[in-house]
């Protein structure tokens, strides 16, 4: 799976390969399919005054997507 990363305190993200997790009792798995930039990612990939003081790295951003449910416990199914 990839993630977009800000991995250090300077201005850009980076496109990483990772693991995929292992999948808890509460866990959902999406496949994302489309993805977009809100400002606050916009703030992080500058990396402004008001990042530097507000973010902790690294961080893995990006919260607005549209994807499938690949994966929900028994749990979930009442909250999907």
């Amino acid at each position: 799976m990839e993630e977009l990363v800000k991995s250090e305190s300077a201005s850009g993200l980076t496109l990483m390969e990772v693991e995929k997790p292992k999948l808890g009792q509460r866990d959902v798995l999406f496949q994302v399919d489309r993805t977009g930039s809100c400002g606050t990612d916009l703030h992080i990939f500058n990396w402004d005054s008001w990042t530097k003081k507000t973010i902790l790295v690294p961080l893995v951003v990006g919260h607005e997507f549209v994807g499938r449910d690949l994966y929900h416990s028994e749990f979930q199914k009442n909250k999907l």
